[in-house]
């Protein structure tokens, strides 16, 4: 088991990543300064497969529980659903010390972070993520949010959790698209942090298909730490934290303009890590060799390298409706070498059109 300290005073909390955590959940829930009552909120596919046995260990706690599970996929970060949370929640008398636990990955932990959020200006809430990319990403750092016609978490806010468990074992029955989708996620911040760790990598890239829970410890564990430093020192994005956001801007868009069903966010990161590379080497000077060891990961992975069923004048236009953009202009975070990346603002549009046609080709 391995913890990690995210340091934001009175609001610091621990991550945990290991094996059989659901008992430990429950005991953090019992020693908690919480009132009776909690909500539960998943999807309908983690309700089928891990519902049952949270809930049997959560009893532990001594709480009165109860659930709701939301539809997968992005759609279900809506007003629509935050509604229906909050009317489970009126429903159940839950107060402002009732914890909102989020039970599932990227899109219950949003949600349920947003609905715990505003629901009677801010109640607490658990993360226990059961993708690789909210084990690695998502669950960590307090940005909560629900989606907008206009773009992806457009309405949101900064909420942190109260703790997260992550546990390794929901990893043995995430679906190989899913699983390759977090691992998209893990190469990011491989660019990011630097410190060998795309060799680590590449050096271990039979494992992490196999889901050795060995090398996934250290995968999470790792992430979790680099984003922890990151969030202690810039909790609301004014800097240092827009670094997350390395291929962000093309992947938002390309998720976007595909109605968030072409591509997962895990696939649209991929591409739009690759896209920023290239920007990279234009703009910041970095190697071209960095972006040809990050197209062997992603293929060795089935992650895709180009994104060729969304419309690229379309996308084009998508991406200036990215959160980031200040005064008609793109932020991009770029890379100078490994460890190492920047903000720069206002890239020539022409030679983003052009970065962008070449992701969104076929094949």
């Amino acid at each position: 088991m391995r913890l990690i300290r995210v340091e934001l005073g009175e609001r610091s909390y621990n991550v945990v990543a290991g094996e059989g955590l659901f008992p430990l959940c429950a005991q953090f829930l019992r020693e908690g300064n919480y009132s009776g009552k909690a909500l539960v909120i998943t999807d309908r596919t983690v309700e089928r497969l891990y519902a049952g046995s949270f809930m049997a260990a959560l009893r532990e706690s001594g709480l009165a529980l109860s659930q709701i599970a939301v539809p997968d996929g992005e759609e279900a970060k809506s007003l629509e659903w935050a509604g229906k949370i909050y009317d489970k929640a009126v429903e159940e008398k839950l107060d402002r010390r009732s914890p909102f636990i989020a039970l599932g990955g990227g899109v219950p932990g949003d949600l349920a972070g947003f609905a715990a959020a505003t629901y009677m200006r801010g109640a607490p809430f658990l993360q226990v993520p059961t993708t690789l990319l909210a084990q690695v990403d998502a669950s960590v750092g307090g940005k909560v949010a629900i989606n907008h016609p206009a773009g992806k978490n457009m309405i949101g806010a900064f909420h942190q959790p109260d703790a997260v468990f992550a546990d390794l074992e929901t990893l043995k029955t995430l679906p190989a698209r899913d699983y390759a989708s977090g691992l998209a996620e893990v190469i990011k911040t491989a660019c990011l942090d630097g410190g060998g760790w795309l060799d680590f990598l590449l050096g271990r890239r039979d494992l992490i298909a196999a889901r050795d829970l060995k090398v996934l410890g250290e995968i999470v564990s790792r992430c979790c730490r680099y984003k922890a430093l990151i969030v202690a020192g810039d909790e609301r994005e004014q800097g240092q934290r827009m670094f997350l956001n390395l291929g962000h801007t093309f992947a938002h868009a390309i998720e976007a303009e595909g109605g968030f069903r072409l591509y997962t966010h895990g696939e649209a990161v991929a591409v739009g890590l690759l896209g920023a590379l290239a920007l990279s080497e234009e703009f910041a000077g970095l190697q071209k060799n960095v972006r040809q060891e990050v197209s062997e990961l992603l293929s060795a992975f089935g992650l895709p390298l180009t994104a060729g069923k969304v419309d690229p004048g379309r996308t084009f236009a998508t991406l200036w409706r990215d959160k980031k953009a200040l005064n008609n202009k793109l932020r991009w975070v770029l890379l100078k070498a490994p460890g190492e990346p920047l903000v720069k603002d206002g890239l020539p549009p022409e030679a983003v059109r052009e970065t962008l046609a070449a992701l969104l080709k076929d094949g």
